[in-house]
């Protein structure tokens, strides 16, 4: 009965972030230490020199041997945060968000090693994109939630945003690590920011519609906005609050 009381405190692991997590798992602790079949699924210079065009994606789910500290990482992220994303907006758009963000990255990446030799000597695998891209959604979606990270430090969804931007750029190149590893890390931040917060939609529209025509459509979006209010008497009001870390 102890057991299950503790277990119940933890958040629970919601089914898209623990799929993502598990094939890194498995692809990483089965092929890692296998030097020629990862050097043909991590992102490197065969992408260009041998036509290994799916490394983009394979890299995705595997780290290379002497990184799997990013299981770890992974397991966290997917665990303790992305399932408060996916419990906002669905499994199958949290995997597509992550997916595509950390896509954007690789592929970025892959596609400038094919102009820069210096990019694709490097090396790149692993899960981290996929964790910065929920990492992202989470700090836009619950930008002004407070909550306790591990129970005793306070702070608020968009500082977590912000430490992981800067630790997933600064951290390899404190380490030493060459520059061009980080580039599909800023690459995915990037577009998971824009993808996830829409700033575009806060300023509306470009405004060049003319005057005249702007009197009209205000005068008529006017008129709507009280016939609205005379007709609505209920409103459907969407409960966001769901359990946060502990």
């Amino acid at each position: 009965m102890a057991r299950n009381s503790a277990f119940a405190s933890l958040p629970k692991f919601r089914r898209g972030p623990f799929w993502l997590f598990l094939v890194t798992l498995i692809t990483t602790l089965l092929l890692a230490d296998r030097a020629e079949v990862a050097s043909k699924l991590l992102l490197n210079d065969g992408f260009g020199g041998s036509l290994f065009l799916w490394q983009p994606v394979s890299s995705l789910f595997l780290f290379p041997d002497g990184q799997l500290g990013g299981l770890f990482l992974t397991l966290i992220v997917q665990w303790f945060l992305a399932g408060h994303v996916e419990h906002m907006w669905g499994t199958r758009r949290y995997v597509v968000f992550v997916l595509s963000c950390a896509l954007a990255g690789t592929v970025s990446t892959a596609l400038l090693g094919l102009a820069v030799p210096a990019v694709s000597a490097v090396t790149i695998g692993g899960s981290t994109g996929i964790d910065l891209a929920a990492l992202i959604a989470f700090a836009v979606v619950f930008a002004r939630q407070p909550m306790q990270l591990f129970g005793a430090l306070p702070i608020k969804g968009f500082s977590i945003g912000i430490l992981a931007a800067f630790l997933a750029i600064a951290a390899p190149l404190i380490r030493g690590a060459p520059w061009p590893f980080v580039i599909p890390s800023t690459i995915t931040l990037l577009a998971a920011y824009l993808a996830a917060a829409q700033p575009w939609r806060a300023s509306g529209k470009s405004g060049k519609l003319s005057s005249r025509r702007g009197g009209r459509s205000g005068r008529k979006n006017g008129s709507s906005r009280q016939k609205n209010r005379k007709r609505s008497h209920l409103r459907v009001v969407r409960d966001d609050d769901g359990p946060m870390l502990n």
